[in-house]
């Protein structure tokens, strides 16, 4: 069961063509860091994805999701301005 002050990552391997995947969770008190995407970038990975959903659901309103994909090797500036609207 996940804390309500936690969030958790959800990272998947397809890079092998076999499914890979885990959860790791870190701490909301903490301000937000690339940690996660540094460890994979020297892993070799290349790109990553990350998403999100907004909305109640079928039942009580619509759902929106989206995804961005961006490269390890570099950051946009504006990147540490994101944060989550639940904070």
């Amino acid at each position: 069961m996940v804390k309500s002050r936690e969030i958790r990552y959800y990272v998947e391997d397809y890079k092998s063509g076999a499914l890979i995947s885990r959860i790791y969770s870190r701490d909301m008190s903490q301000p937000p860091n690339l940690d996660w995407e540094k460890r994979l970038r020297l892993q070799g990975y290349e790109l990553i994805a990350g998403i999100d959903e907004a909305g109640r659901g079928a039942l009580a309103g619509p759902v929106v999701a989206a995804a961005v994909i961006l490269p390890c090797s570099s950051y946009p500036p504006w990147l540490k301005l994101v944060r989550d609207s639940k904070e």
